[in-house]
């Protein structure tokens, strides 16, 4: 579920830095599951965090760019799942989509049907 309207699950893959999905605050864990249309070889998946605005207080921006520290991506297929990761620490205070840009390789690849992200 999501937080309301404005942060509806599609926004997540929209591929616009100016939307975002936010799940119900308060809920663990958190995640979003992105159901394919058909199987496909994934060997990589990127994550942009929510891309802030420089004029926020510095207490605020610290609060959305660490918010990503400990998501989990996983890839589902028919044969079982395989973990490609999970974040650790952030790239850099910068609020520039590079810096906001997280790469989890995926071991060589998996034949997935839903991409799982999960806190």
């Amino acid at each position: 579920s999501c937080y309301g309207d404005s942060y509806l699950p599609k926004f997540a893959i929209d591929g616009s830095t100016h939307t975002f999905f936010h799940s119900n605050i308060g809920q663990n864990p958190e995640w979003l599951k992105l159901t394919l249309t058909s199987e496909a070889w994934i060997d990589r998946v990127a994550v942009i965090n929510r891309i802030y605005d420089d004029s926020w207080d510095s207490n605020h921006i610290a609060e959305i760019r660490d918010r990503i520290i400990g998501l989990t991506v996983s890839l589902i297929g028919l044969k079982g799942n395989e973990t490609c990761g999970t974040i650790n620490s952030t790239n850099s205070n910068s609020s520039s989509v590079a810096d906001q840009t997280y790469s989890l390789n995926c071991a060589g690849g998996f034949l997935a049907t839903a991409i799982f992200l999960y806190d």
